[in-house]
């Protein structure tokens, strides 16, 4: 059996081919280089802020280190990732017209908005798959 010395296991993770649809990447984060991180794991590291745009990164095939939004599958997670933010933003536009709809509905209804207006804003935080009308239900219930 041959002998390999401590350089070989050094290098071993970089000598592997990666496995079949499993690509790696490297990326420099705040100043240190990170990795080797799965294709599945880009998803952690975009959403927790550690990839941006910006961020350089290399992966097998690449001659040198480029931009995140430079490597195609990179970039689609990074798109999915502003995507989400964005409608995160407009979840909580819509919440908050969603709110005054509620409110009024209850001032129509002859309760006092000021009354529940901490248990609407719980009914919408805790409840978003609900219908306006089902809200109402729970609200009105006191169970929010």
């Amino acid at each position: 059996m041959k002998q390999r010395g401590r350089l070989y296991y050094a290098f071993k993770p970089l000598l592997q081919k990666p496995k079949k649809n499993e690509a790696s990447f490297y990326a420099i984060i705040e100043g240190k280089q990170a990795g080797p991180i799965k294709e599945k794991e880009l998803k952690k590291f975009i959403s927790n802020g550690d990839i941006k745009n910006d961020t350089l990164m290399w992966t097998c095939g690449l001659s040198e280190w480029q931009p995140a939004n430079q490597l195609p599958i990179v970039y689609k997670y990074l798109l999915l990732a502003s995507n989400k933010r964005t409608q995160k933003s407009m979840d909580v536009i819509n919440n908050s017209s969603l709110r005054e709809d509620i409110l009024k509905a209850l001032v129509a209804l002859g309760y006092n908005k000021t009354d529940y207006a901490t248990l609407v804003d719980r009914v919408i935080q805790n409840n978003p798959e609900l219908s306006m009308e089902e809200m109402l239900k729970v609200i009105i219930s006191g169970k929010g």
